[in-house]
């Protein structure tokens, strides 16, 4: 509309893609016609000025709306949709809305190409020394802030470019990903440069020995750099325990009567002996209970009348031996022994002879110490450079050794128990 309204034609109008992601354009090239530089601005500034118009309808929209999909709707064209938008559009390094807009600021017609131009001079004369004079006499501020202006453009594109060509390596399947990755980095990095380079070594003559001897020197120690394997791994936070280890807890509240101390022990070994005075007590009443019915039952035998009293006396004494193999069982249960060999550890300071302890209380550990796993803590942006099987190094904090393996598990989430 603003470009009718000054009688510039409009070519064509439509959807183009950029990287797979429609974007409305239309075609206002003919307003370089314009002689005045306000109307040119006011034609670039015009699809800028309209988001922030739909921006601001959305805001309303959102405010009076009642909940639902519309309102939704609204929500992310006021809050995402126009700022992304606006980034990408009122950027003066890539040939959108915004280089228009400072082009016309600037009243410098072709922007990108004039300072691309200075700046390839300017590194000419910087590198290679050559007296080339500048392709247009502007004033040494102005002259200055376009080279900045062009060596920024670079970066960005670069950067830009390098970031669209991963995002279509990712994107698609790999022999295709691969193939537009190849694309984007020969057409728009490779053969710009390509091109420079061959302006380099047609003139090469004009450049002096001790230049070259520079540049080469340059090159040699940046192949060097390159060459350096500089650490690439990830870092993490990581806790090593034994793959088989054993915590000893008590069956039961006890009291302790005795401890193995810390070290080597072998399978069997009995490591904590408990006590429980009750059971002391239910010992001695079943045995004394076998004692007396075994008594009573002798006497009985003797008598020839006592055979319904030795029945009854015989069931009372298979009751006792039960309860006291049931007795002697949970005595049984109060010794904790190895259940193979290894390290005895962690065992506590504080607790002593006749100590009472409580069913959840940590007794000590007894760990393998021939096989050793870890645990790592990797931060979630860092896993997808993890695989399955590749070596990993553990540096204990208190042993300047390091310790390597393979990773043998990763979780994709956030997991109590790292899988084994």
């Amino acid at each position: 509309l603003v470009a009718t309204h000054f009688g510039v034609r409009v070519g064509h109008m439509g959807v183009a893609f950029l990287v797979m992601w429609p974007m409305l354009y239309t075609d206002t090239s003919e307003s370089w016609r314009l002689t005045n530089a306000r109307q040119r601005l006011a034609i670039a500034s015009a699809g800028i000025v309209t988001e922030l118009i739909i921006g601001g309808l959305a805001t309303l929209g959102w405010a009076l709306l009642a909940p639902g999909p519309l309102r939704q709707a609204c929500f992310y064209l006021a809050t995402t949709s126009w700022v992304l938008s606006l980034a990408l559009n009122a950027s003066p390094f890539m040939r959108f809305d915004g280089y228009f807009i400072l082009s016309d600021l600037l009243d410098l017609p072709n922007l990108h190409e004039r300072a691309g131009a200075l700046a390839r001079t300017a590194l000419r004369r910087l590198l290679l020394g050559w007296p080339d004079p500048w392709p247009e006499p502007l004033p040494a501020t102005l002259r200055n802030r376009l080279i900045a202006f062009a060596w920024v453009t670079w970066c960005y594109r670069l950067t830009v470019f390098l970031g669209i060509a991963l995002v279509v390596y990712h994107l698609f399947f790999k022999a295709l990903g691969v193939a537009l990755f190849l694309v984007e980095i020969v057409f728009f990095i490779a053969l710009p440069c390509w091109r420079e380079l061959r302006v380099w070594f047609r003139r090469r003559a004009e450049t002096t020995r001790p230049r070259r001897r520079l540049l080469w020197g340059a090159l040699a120690a940046l192949l060097i750099v390159l060459a350096i394997p500089w650490p690439t791994g990830v870092r993490a936070p990581a806790l090593a325990h034994s793959t088989r280890q054993w915590t000893a807890y008590a069956p039961a509240p006890a009291q302790l009567v005795s401890t193995t101390p810390p070290g080597h022990v072998r399978a069997g070994s009995a490591l904590i002996q408990l006590r429980q005075p009750e059971l002391v007590s239910e010992a001695m009443a079943a045995q004394a209970s076998i004692n007396g019915n075994d008594a009573r039952l002798t006497g009985l035998l003797e008598l020839r009348r006592g055979i319904e009293q030795q029945a009854a006396t015989l069931e009372e004494l298979q009751q006792s031996l039960a309860r006291a193999r049931a007795v002697h069982a949970e005595e049984r249960r109060l010794l904790l022994a190895a259940p193979f060999d290894g390290a005895w550890v962690d065992v506590p300071d504080d607790i002593r002879a006749d100590t009472w302890v409580g069913s959840k209380q940590v007794l000590g550990r007894l760990i393998d110490p021939a096989h050793w796993m870890v645990d790592a803590f990797v931060d979630e942006s860092d896993v997808q450079y993890l695989r399955t099987g590749a070596r990993a190094c553990f540096f204990p904090d208190a042993r300047p050794a390091r310790h390597c393996g393979v990773i043998r598990a990763i979780a994709p989430s956030r997991s109590a128990q790292i899988p084994a």
